[in-house]
């Protein structure tokens, strides 16, 4: 939710309404898991650093969202009822916002204008800081067995678009 705001200054005029609504549907997410688990999340006091151009954020977004997709598809085999069926919503977003960015990287690989081979430099850096990333997300967690079904999975909508 706060990389979708610090992405919007710098967003083309055509994603922006997107990110908006993406931004809205994390926030939506968030009440309703704070709702049903009891749990608040953590709140910024900063947006994140994001990077000022388009497809340096692309890249990230990707990599969040596949994560996102990739921890969803998690949960969702180890919880039921009303927890299954938020999640399962989730997953549903997370998937559109997947392939939403992963769109937008075509675009920008297939326009000849020079960000391409940029790109695939961002997307590299993104995967290489990866791994720790996850593990990160993982630590004091019983998922640890999962680190590379999730890296796999981020690494291979990479792959996907020949990053």
């Amino acid at each position: 939710k706060f990389s979708l705001r610090a992405a919007l200054a710098d967003a083309p005029a055509e994603v922006r309404g997107f990110l908006e609504r993406q931004e809205a549907e994390e926030a939506e997410h968030q009440e309703c898991f704070e709702r049903l688990t009891g749990v608040k999340a953590r709140e910024r006091e900063d947006l994140p650093k994001m990077p000022t151009q388009w497809n340096a954020c692309a890249v990230r977004l990707l990599g969040y969202e596949a994560l996102g997709y990739e921890f969803a598809k998690l949960a969702i085999a180890e919880t039921s009822g009303e927890v299954r069926a938020m999640l399962e919503e989730i997953l549903r977003d997370e998937m559109e916002h997947v392939r939403f960015y992963e769109e937008e990287l075509r675009k920008i690989l297939t326009a000849d204008n020079g960000r391409a081979r940029e790109t695939r430099i961002m997307a590299e850096a993104f995967l290489r800081r990866l791994p720790k990333t996850v593990e990160r997300y993982l630590r004091g967690t019983d998922l640890g067995e999962f680190l590379e079904s999730i890296l796999a999975g981020v690494q291979g909508r990479f792959r996907g678009l020949g990053l």
